[in-house]
């Protein structure tokens, strides 16, 4: 009997043993089962994560494949409803990444005098940068962005939607869930967005003549003989010196409906060792129905 009582004993303490071994066994895995779903809990969930990415870094720009500033759009069987154009052809990832990436945010800035190159572009500071629609028409591109309007990698707009100046102008691809909740998950941030492309039309810089204006300002085009030689110059509107200057246009309010302005320049050439000084002036009038004022000096305005 004390042997079987033994043997009893020992059975009973096995399965005690092998029932705490299952509790903490099954406890470990509820403990886990809870820190897998708290740190999916913290992952955001994409639609979809094109196959292009590295993992790490941003969005590679979209392919510039062409630019157009003319009177139609670029392919045929788009309807022509404007005057001018500014057609945008690009290429990018996938067929199937671009029904993800199926806008476009499109920003202008105003091109300054002097000759910039891609590098210089790259450090211009993003507060330079308008988005197209950011003060006409802003009813049809809130912030910039526009819609692609079928398959095509093509983007037709009008040249009037644009500033009346001559224009930096690039854009990027956004993804369909831009711009997201999550600002602070930079992970999800490198997929919202491509780089941007800066358009290469002209040198960087299109001259947009078909873009709108504001009649209620004056603005002073002046350009100069293209000669190697310095030019500085002063604009008065009645009599008055105009002082404010963006990227190289003289404005100014209109504050009468006709009036005359001047344009006072000097020019300056160093031949052998002496340097030469002559003037210039150009006079002209305006009237409530201008804006834009063009101004070209030649040579045969230095006389003196």
């Amino acid at each position: 009997m004390r042997i079987f009582g033994l043997i009893f004993l020992s059975i009973i303490l096995c399965l005690s043993v092998g029932f705490v071994s299952c509790d903490d066994e099954q406890g470990g895995g509820l403990e886990q089962s809870s820190i897998d779903i708290a740190s999916k809990a913290k992952v955001r969930s994409v639609s979809y994560i094109p196959e292009c990415w590295d993992g790490k870094n941003q969005l590679p720009a979209p392919y510039e494949y062409q630019t157009s500033y003319w009177d139609h759009p670029y392919s045929s069987d788009v309807v022509d409803t404007c005057q001018y154009y500014f057609s945008f052809v690009y290429s990018w990832g996938t067929a199937y990444d671009l029904q993800y990436y199926d806008r476009l945010q499109l920003q202008y800035r105003f091109a300054p005098d002097k000759y910039e190159d891609y590098h210089d572009m790259e450090r211009i500071p993003e507060s330079e940068w308008h988005n197209i629609g950011e003060k006409y028409p802003k009813e049809l591109y809130p912030g910039g962005i526009i819609k692609r309007k079928d398959s095509r990698c093509e983007l037709n707009i009008d040249a009037h939607h644009l500033p009346k100046a001559k224009l930096n102008i690039r854009y990027r691809l956004l993804h369909c869930q831009y711009p997201g909740v999550w600002p602070s998950d930079t992970i999800y941030n490198k997929i919202l967005f491509t780089e941007w492309r800066t358009v290469f039309l002209g040198y960087n810089v299109v001259d947009n003549i078909y873009g709108y204006t504001s009649t209620g300002y004056l603005y002073f085009h002046v350009n100069f003989p293209t000669d190697g030689r310095e030019y500085t110059y002063s604009v008065f509107v009645d009599s008055e010196q105009l002082m404010n200057k963006e990227n190289g246009v003289y404005t100014c309010k209109k504050n009468r409906k006709q009036g005359r302005y001047e344009i006072s320049a000097m020019m300056h050439a160093v031949i052998g060792v002496n340097s030469i000084y002559k003037s210039g002036r150009i006079e002209g009038t305006y009237n409530e129905n201008s804006s834009d004022i063009y101004v070209n000096f030649t040579p045969e305005h230095f006389q003196y």
